[in-house]
């Protein structure tokens, strides 16, 4: 009776075993639904919202429109007033006046600075889909390495149990003197012992990974999230990556800085016009106590030092517009190649990954169901359903990595589709307005 019962116990357990495997394997979505997960797009939707980046960025939109505004026209009023003695013999003579002046720069400076300032405003708030790109980049990439941790954490923990079993029936088979089976055994005890070991590191890991996708999403650490969603997301549409170029926000972000810095070049230059400054005041002597002053004053274009540095950056900015055009043809091509890079090991995934999860992994579960009834007539031992289970787990182990893989690229693909793929937020050219000219004083 005893021999019979040794068969029947290690058939049940295996048997057990391969029934979850299959049920693992068909579980449907409804089931999985039934549990409250953490899905990538809440996590998104949580780091974005109120982002301090975002923030930030609208703060500078406002502070470039507002610099762009101070040169709007405002007038420029200057009074003045003196007082002296003239020496006209026989006599010396007290003057004083009082008058009050206004420049009226000629040309179009005021305009010039005031597009300028415009243009530099839409080049920094053209910076936005870059910097969700790059926020949203960063979430998925802690997500899915939290998601890897919890999916290999599942696949030990699935396993762990059924080999701690197997374990305990070889060491039974070995002590009721199965000869040549000592060596197996020990090998049998360090796969499960490692497994175990690698369980409670991931254990150990998984909160650490959580606090991290919690510090991005502004939450608390000390509140615990649902576990993350296993679940493979929709893949991003194939499309030619020519065409997404085409109306690529980085291509119009780059467009506007270059725009920016060339209307920084035309305000630099308009400010080397001269400036008209007409005025009107009063003035009294000894001999006359009250006249009227009439006065008219000018700068001449191009003239003073002033007038050669403004010359001089309008020259640096069309340069640096020029410059700022090629780096963007530069900018395209290494987007063009990353984007077709990204597609095809997305595509290599994905077939790989389908050839192991619907051919080799029903191959395995229907050699583990071959192999079971074994252990009755004897022609399978429990080392070689554990070895079963051993190539199972390494191979599950090997879909997690695969998936994680999938993740990551197809997370650097939807960073590339708003975003530059530098992983910085460039904000463009530093736009420093002329001071206008007419600021300059002309004495009486």
């Amino acid at each position: 009776m005893r021999p019979i019962l040794r068969c029947i116990f290690p058939l049940l357990a295996v048997a057990g075993w391969v029934a979850l495997a299959e049920a693992d394997a068909t579980e449907p979505e409804a089931a999985l639904a039934a549990h409250p997960v953490t899905t990538e797009q809440a996590v998104l939707q949580a780091v974005w919202l109120n982002h301090p980046s975002s923030q930030a960025l609208e703060l500078r939109v406002k502070a470039a429109q507002t610099a762009a505004m101070r040169n709007a026209g405002l007038p420029e009023p200057r009074l003045d007033a003196s007082a002296m003695e003239i020496d006209l013999p026989p006599s010396k003579q007290p003057r004083i006046s009082l008058t009050i002046s206004q420049p009226f720069p000629l040309g179009h400076q005021d305009q010039a600075m005031v597009h300028a300032g415009r243009v530099a405003a839409q080049a920094i708030a053209a910076q936005h889909p870059n910097l969700q790109a790059e926020t949203e980049f960063s979430a998925r990439m802690a997500f899915i390495a939290w998601r890897e941790v919890a999916a290999r954490k599942q696949v030990l923990a699935h396993h762990a149990h059924m080999g701690d079993q197997l374990l305990e029936l070889a060491q039974r088979s070995v002590a009721n003197g199965r000869a040549g089976q000592q060596s197996r055994l020990w090998r049998m005890q360090a796969n499960v012992a490692e497994l175990n070991a690698n369980l409670e590191a991931l254990q150990t890991l998984e909160p650490a990974l959580q606090a991290s996708v919690q510090a991005l999403m502004g939450q608390a650490t000390q509140t615990e999230l649902p576990a993350p969603d296993l679940r493979l997301p929709e893949g991003p549409l194939e499309v030619n990556p020519a065409n997404l170029l085409t109306d690529h926000p980085t291509l119009a972000r780059r467009n506007l800085q270059a725009e920016a810095a060339k209307a920084q070049a035309k305000a630099e230059s308009a400010a080397n016009a001269g400036v008209l400054m007409p005025g009107v005041g009063v003035m009294s002597m000894a001999d006359m106590p009250f006249g009227l002053v009439l006065m008219v004053g000018a700068t001449l274009p191009g003239w003073g030092a002033s007038k050669e540095r403004a010359a001089a950056r309008a020259g640096m900015g069309v340069h640096q517009a020029l410059a700022l055009e090629a780096e963007t043809q530069a900018w395209s091509r290494g987007w063009l190649a990353q984007m077709h890079e990204v597609s095809g090991r997305l595509r290599s995934l994905t077939a790989r990954r389908d050839r192991l999860a619907n051919t080799v992994m029903p191959l395995l579960r229907k050699a583990a169901q071959a192999d079971t009834p074994g252990l009755v007539t004897g022609n399978t031992t429990v080392f070689d359903i554990y070895e079963a289970l051993h190539q199972q787990v390494q191979l599950e182990l090997n879909l997690v990595d695969l998936d994680t893989a999938w993740l990551q690229a197809r997370a650097q693909y939807l960073r590339l589709e708003r975003g530059d793929g530098s992983g910085a937020m460039a904000t463009g050219p530093s736009l420093s307005l002329p001071a206008s000219s007419a600021t300059g004083g002309m004495g009486m």
